[in-house]
């Protein structure tokens, strides 16, 4: 995949990306913040793509999942963040990250204890 906010962001003002910086990816896994449904997205494979000029690059939250072999820059908040279980985050490129004056402190990459998955009846 190749994913942008827009293809040449310079110049833009922090009113700018507030309003128009967008997540590159983001894979849902917390109970609740499933899409269709479906309350739990778990087994994602994200590899080899670029994901650039955006606010945020990767929320990296369903469980059993992948995220290799991907080029993440000129982000302006972080570049990737995790919270699951059994995460395979390997071999990714992210490089040129930039204060875009929203008070966040910007992170290559940033765990976070994601929210116990609670057992669904067979």
């Amino acid at each position: 995949m190749e994913i942008s906010s827009a293809d040449d962001t310079d110049g833009w003002t922090q009113e700018q990306w507030a309003a128009q910086g967008r997540i590159g990816f983001r894979e849902f896994g917390s109970p609740g913040d499933g899409t269709n449904g479906v309350p739990y997205t778990t087994c994602v494979s994200v590899t080899g793509s670029h994901i650039w000029n955006v606010r945020w690059g990767v929320h990296f939250m369903g469980n059993n999942s992948i995220l290799s072999h991907n080029e993440i820059d000129h982000f302006g908040d972080d570049g990737i963040d995790y919270g699951a279980s059994n995460l395979s985050i390997t071999h990714n490129y992210i490089h040129d990250n930039f204060d875009i004056a929203d008070g966040n402190h910007e992170d290559v990459a940033q765990g976070q204890n994601g929210a116990a998955l609670k057992r669904r009846p067979l």
